[in-house]
């Protein structure tokens, strides 16, 4: 709600600022979105890259230590080092 009414902490809008040589937001990824992924009141995620025949198993452990996780993209192929958000 406060997002989308653009009530967001400035870190947020140094953060999208910050990440925009290295990411691409498709079309269908509206600004809200994009204030809430780079939001400045966390000290953020942890991104881990592992072999994909190796997610399920470290998201599994992760959460039987308390610890939430998610699978959330693979890497398809190599490219421009430019992490591709889709909605």
């Amino acid at each position: 709600v406060f997002a989308a009414a653009d009530v967001i902490p400035g870190g947020t809008l140094n953060n999208l600022q910050y990440v925009e040589p290295f990411v691409t937001f498709t079309p269908t990824v509206d600004r809200v979105t994009q204030l809430i992924l780079a939001d400045a009141q966390t000290s953020g995620g942890l991104l881990i890259s592992v072999p994909r025949a190796n997610a399920s198993r470290l998201v599994s452990e992760l959460g039987q230590r308390g610890i939430s996780a998610s699978e959330i993209g693979r890497i398809n192929s190599s490219g421009d080092g430019r992490i591709v958000v889709i909605d």
